[in-house]
């Protein structure tokens, strides 16, 4: 899927053209928000298993309708949303609206072409071709300690980073972007849009 490896990164299950389960992984294992569906019945669940009060939070939807269940959703019934809407925002909730790591773009904005080695982050196409073109620039004044946006190490002032309005790459991270899989990319846009 998008950014899996097999043991960590967020994962998408699908049958056929439809998405049918979407969470991020670590060590092998689900965390966080879990995304089942069952798109032809045009049912779905939202969990966080370690919810609030000690007891998992879910969002399910059924004809046409969500409804939250949690600790403090007592008595408030369900809601009207369109499948697609629903879906749409159940997976932003999951993967968020993540920036290429250099210059911040979105990634309805610019398609992702490498993503880093724990394969949590992506840099666009641009990003790309211009770290491939020219080394990091000299520091040209105190920066202070940074940090990197990949492996979250801090590097002094004086270490030389690719730097951009989105964020910082050490010259080792880099080194270690992995290409975009477009045929797996694309599967999850057309889902997305379904």
């Amino acid at each position: 899927m998008l950014w899996f490896d097999g043991v960590h990164g967020l994962r998408g299950q699908f049958s056929g053209a439809h998405l049918v389960a979407l969470a991020w992984h670590h060590d092998g294992l689900a965390e966080g928000l879990q995304l089942a569906l069952s798109p032809r019945a045009r049912t779905g669940r939202l969990c966080q298993p370690e919810g609030s009060g000690g007891t998992a939070d879910e969002e399910r939807y059924a004809r046409g309708q969500w409804e939250r269940f949690d600790a403090w959703s007592d008595n408030v019934g369900p809601s009207a949303m369109g499948w697609s809407a629903w879906v749409e925002r159940s997976v932003v909730r999951i993967v968020g609206r993540p920036g290429c790591r250099l210059c911040g773009q979105r990634l309805s904005e610019e398609r992702a072409a490498a993503h880093t080695a724990d394969g949590f982050g992506h840099v666009c196409g641009p990003c790309v071709r211009h770290l491939k073109q020219a080394p990091p620039p000299p520091r040209q004044w105190p920066l202070g300690t940074r940090r990197c946006g990949a492996c979250g190490r801090e590097h002094a002032d004086d270490d030389v980073l690719f730097e951009g309005r989105g964020g910082r790459l050490c010259p080792p991270c880099v080194g270690l972007l992995r290409p975009v899989d477009r045929g797996r990319w694309d599967r999850l846009r057309r889902a997305l849009q379904r």
